[in-house]
């Protein structure tokens, strides 16, 4: 358990390379993060969601600092 809070699921994905690269974002910006379900979602071919968590105290953080990653948006600079 982090200093935060629990760790609660902050987005799903299908993809193992996908996952890691957000977390990497996340992890970047200052955000710890935990993956789980990644290697049965390999093994499965997107069968199971691969789930990334967050800290319950840093999940706004982490929803925002997703919404710049998903629009290519660096962290130091305001989403548009």
């Amino acid at each position: 358990m982090s200093d935060q809070g629990e760790w609660v699921i902050v987005r799903r994905f299908a993809d193992s390379t996908t996952a890691e690269m957000a977390a990497a974002f996340l992890k970047d910006s200052g955000i710890e993060t935990i993956l789980q379900g990644e290697r049965s979602a390999d093994l499965l071919r997107g069968a199971t969601d691969i789930e990334l968590l967050v800290s319950e105290g840093r999940l706004d953080d982490a929803r925002e600092a997703l919404e710049a990653f998903d629009h290519g948006t660096p962290m130091d600079e305001p989403p548009t």
